[in-house]
C-alpha cells in the first residue's frame, strides 16, 4: 500500500470528484511536531518526533487520507468530522520514539512516562495506544515514523484554554520536553 502511495506521489493524479488536492499537508505537520532528544554521556539515547493534533493538522489529515483512498465529498466530510470531535474532547500527541541502544517503552515496568502539561498543569486522563508504525495511514500521516520507530498516540483531556503545551517525557535515560502553543 505505501508503495501504491509513494507511486501515486510520483505521477500526477488528479483528485477524487468534489476534492481539492491536499497541498498544504506537509507545512502544516511541521508546524505541529517538535523534536525531543534524550542525551546522556554525549550520547542521543532517546528521539522522539511529537505531533500535536490541531483543527489545521487534522483538516489536512483527512484531505490527505480522502485523497489517497479515492473518497468521494461525503466520505471525506465524515472523515473530518470524526476527527474533529476527538479533539473537542482530548488533546492528542502522537509520537514516535526511537533509541540506538534501549528499546523504548511505556509499559509500567519500562520506567518511561509521558505527561502533558497545560500553562504548567498536568492534564488527566493519558490514554496510550501504541501504533503499527507500518500501517499505511500511519507511514502517510507521519512522515517522522520509521519502521523502527515505536509509536504511540496519546490522548490527554482537554484543558480549559490553556496558552502553552508541554509535552514531558522521563525515565531511567534522563527527560526531555516540547513545547507548543495551545491555540485551538
Amino acid at each position: 500500500m505505501l508503495l501504491l502511495l509513494l507511486a501515486l506521489g510520483c505521477h500526477p493524479v488528479a483528485p477524487p470528484p468534489g476534492l481539492p488536492a491536499p497541498s498544504d499537508y506537509a507545512r502544516e505537520h511541521q508546524a505541529a511536531t517538535r523534536e525531543i532528544r534524550v542525551i546522556r554521556d554525549l550520547e542521543t539515547r532517546l528521539l522522539m518526533r511529537a505531533t500535536l493534533l490541531n483543527e489545521d493538522l487534522v483538516d489536512a489529515q483527512a484531505l490527505t487520507l480522502a485523497y489517497a483512498l479515492g473518497a468521494t465529498p461525503q466520505e471525506h466530510e465524515a472523515l473530518r468530522a470524526d476527527l474533529l470531535a476527538e479533539l473537542e474532547a482530548y488533546r492528542v500527541v502522537v509520537f514516535a520514539a526511537d533509541s540506538p541502544r534501549e528499546d523504548f517503552s511505556l509499559d509500567d515496568d519500562a520506567g518511561w512516562r509521558v505527561r502533558l502539561l497545560a500553562d504548567e498543569v498536568p492534564l488527566e486522563g493519558v490514554e496510550l495506544t501504541k501504533q503499527d508504525p507500518d500501517a499505511p495511514a500511519i507511514a502517510l500521516l507521519y512522515p517522522q515514523i520509521n519502521r523502527w520507530s515505536v509509536v504511540y498516540r496519546a490522548r490527554f483531556a482537554r484543558d480549559a484554554g490553556a496558552d502553552t503545551l508541554r509535552l514531558v517525557v522521563a525515565g531511567p535515560l534522563g527527560q526531555g520536553q516540547a513545547e507548543w502553543a495551545a491555540g485551538r
